[in-house]
This record gives structure tokens, sequence and C-alpha cells, in this order.
């Protein structure tokens, strides 16, 4: 996949770089745009639970309006507060007793979506897709961008099946480090532009700039980082088996169903990366209820309202990436390392699929083919 120009008699009127920036841009928008609602749907299910979380005695929906929740959209994650969104609405969510009601959502997801949309239209099947887009966008041209320049470079050395994982980590790991200061900075400045800040970091509302030189101020440089790894932790992983999973695929399909359609290398890449996501999602489950139970404790211990209320042990997510997989281990079996599972492929395996169908298809549009072709 990493590309070159196309061949002597093709011409392009943008250079590769170029079209690489304006294909993995299209193919995020798309992407966004075709599997943000369900992770609407989902968050707004989530927060009328009448059920507490594993091991806590707090659920989001006892204070619809407070604290932060977190926006999957299957090519990234964001922290978002709920008072900047649509997406928690109080006559909704108070009173909800975990099943239908005259005002509660369906439990299913078409049902959900149907609900939101006859309540608040396009608006509120889309919520949270503006601050979704403004770091998914950026984050996943350099994730692809450097993803297709740096197999080009690693071929030669550790070999085409092998050069692809590696360079999915290496874009990974350079993608998440550049983004991840920039999604802490704009997350800590929403807060502080709505009466406070988070995690124990007030900002005052001053701006981007203010709020770094917060961040510095407090922790540090690397305080800017902070959050950075149990993200490496899921993302990883899931790059270097998304990967090699990907290209296998790819060359496997086109050896099985060799075709001259046009349109075949669109859909190799389509199935190749539905199934990529698919086994990636699966297997890097367990990083992923990590991180999200230590993103949820360390939300409700920096609020002192509740802080005392909830439960502090390392399978709530209070420790270290390998504390808390003790912990779930200990308290819940292996099953706890993989809750969510189900939910989580119904998400990733399609936004894979449509991304790099649309990212694969763009770069062909514009006369860019892989190199050694």
């Amino acid at each position: 996949m990493a590309s070159h120009t196309a061949d002597a008699n093709t011409e392009t009127f943008l250079s590769p770089f170029l079209i690489r920036i304006v294909s993995s841009s299209f193919g995020s928008l798309v992407t966004a745009l075709a599997v943000t609602p369900l992770d609407v749907v989902k968050v707004r299910q989530q927060a009328m639970m009448a059920e507490p979380t594993p091991r806590t005695k707090i659920t989001m929906s006892q204070c619809s309006k407070c604290g932060t929740f977190v926006l999957n959209n299957g090519l990234m994650e964001h922290i978002i507060n709920k008072c900047t969104t649509a997406h928690f609405i109080e006559h909704e969510v108070v009173g909800f007793a975990g099943s239908q009601t005259a005002r509660g959502m369906p439990a299913s997801t078409l049902g959900g979506m149907a609900h939101i949309y006859r309540r608040e239209g396009l608006r509120g099947i889309y919520s949270g897709l503006s601050p979704t887009l403004v770091m998914a966008i950026p984050a996943t041209v350099m994730y692809f961008t450097a993803y297709d320049e740096l197999k080009y470079r690693f071929s030669p050395f550790f070999g085409e099946m092998w050069a692809a994982p590696i360079a999915g980590i290496t874009a990974r790991m350079f993608a998440s480090t550049v983004t991840s200061p920039l999604e802490l900075i704009r997350t800590l400045s929403q807060a502080g532009e709505h009466g406070g800040g988070l995690g124990g970091h007030a900002t005052g509302g001053g701006g981007l700039v203010a709020t770094a030189r917060t961040i510095v101020r407090q922790g540090g440089v690397f305080g800017l980082w902070r959050g950075l790894e149990p993200t490496l932790w899921r993302d990883v992983p899931f790059s270097g088996v998304y990967w090699l999973a990907l290209e296998q695929g790819k060359v496997a399909l086109e050896e099985r169903y060799p075709s001259e359609n046009p349109l075949a290398p669109t859909a190799r890449a389509f199935v190749a990366g539905a199934g990529a996501g698919m086994l990636a999602a699966v297997l890097v489950t367990p990083f992923d209820v990590v991180k999200t139970r230590r993103q949820l404790y360390t939300t409700l211990a920096s609020d002192p309202a509740v802080a005392a209320t909830i439960d502090h042990s390392a399978s709530a997510g209070n420790g270290s990436t390998s504390q808390v997989i003790s912990g779930i281990l200990k308290d819940e079996g292996a099953p706890g390392l993989f809750r969510g599972a189900y939910a989580r492929v119904l998400k990733v395996t399609p936004a894979c699929a449509i991304m790099i169908g649309v990212y694969e298809t763009g770069k062909r549009v514009f006369g860019l083919q892989e190199r050694g072709t």
C-alpha cells in the first residue's frame, strides 16, 4: 500500500503525499459519518442504565451533565465532556429504569437511532461528530501516510509480510504521540470553559495556550502526554495485528479471486479490512477493557463528591495496566477481560472496512499505485 506515482503512462495533478492526505481525510470523514451514530446510541444507552459499571457504586446516569464520556467511532477514541455535547439529555436520563419507557430509549441500536432522530433530528444522531473530526482527520492522515512510507522503507529489511505490522506499529506510535498532547489540551480547555478542570487540573478557561501552560506548570512537560501509556497498550498491538491480517488478506483474496474489474481492488480492501478489524478487535479487547476502566476510575476518583463512593480496587481501574489486568483476572476471571467484545467488534469491523476501502480507492482514483507495480 505504500505508494508511488502511477506508471509513466499515468499523470497525476497531485503529489503522492497530497494524494494520501486527501484520501485518508475523505476516508476518516466517511467512516465517522457511517459509524458515529452507532456510538451515539451506545453512549446514550449506557448513560441510562440503572445498573452500576463493574465493581463501582455510581453510574453516569446519576449526573447526566457531569464528567466525561469516551466516544469511539472505530477510528479513534476521544474523551469528551458531557456538558459540551448533546449526547446527554437531562429529561431522558433521569428516572430511566433500564428498559423502554415512555421517555426512555429502546434497547436495540436501530430503535435507539430512530428514537433520537424523531426527537432531535440529524443533530442528535451526529452529536459529538465535530470534536471527533477535529482530532480524527489529522491523526488518521498522519497514521496512514506514515504507514505507507514506512512499509515501503521497511520491506527490504523485514520482507513484505513483516514490514506491514512493524510499519503499522511505528505509525500508530508516531500518530498517537503527536496527537495525545493536542487531545489532552483540547479536552481540558473545554472543561475549563464550562466551569472547571478535568482530572484535578483547573484550567480557568483561558484557551488552548493557557491550558497548555497550566499542564506544564503542574505536571512538567511530560504532563502533556499523561494518558498516552494506556492508549499505546491497546493501539500498538491492534495496529500490528490489523495491518498484518489486512495485507495478507488482500494477497489471499487476489490469488483466490483474480479479477480485472476496476472495482475488485476496492472490494478486496473492504473485505480484508473487515476481517482484519474483527480479528484485531477481539484479540485486543482485554487492553480496551483495561483502558476504559482506568479512564472511568480516573474521572470518578478526581471528583471529590463521588471519590468516596467508588471501588478503589485494581479491577476497578486503580493501578497500572498490568495491575488492572491482574485484578480483573483475580476478581472476574478471563471473561472479565473480554467484556464488551461483541459491541466493539460490531463497531470496529465496519469502521476498518470503510476506512481502508475509501483510502485505497482514493489513491487509485488520483493515479497513485503501489511501488513496484
